[in-house]
């Protein structure tokens, strides 16, 4: 699981809660970010330390 999984905030121009997509065959290292409307492709690595921001 990553360290913080979760919808982006709503804003003004994107009202919207957009979760991160993660396909199964994935691997999102414990200490990384996904916030928002994020889609990873099958069978990526997502690195220690990463932040990944979809608004």
């Amino acid at each position: 699981m990553p360290l913080r999984h979760q919808p982006a905030p709503p804003t003004p121009w994107d009202s919207d809660l957009d979760k991160p997509r993660i396909p199964a065959s994935a691997y999102v290292h414990p200490q990384c970010s996904l916030i928002g409307d994020v889609q990873l492709g099958e069978n990526v690595i997502v690195a220690p330390n990463t932040s990944i921001r979809a608004d």
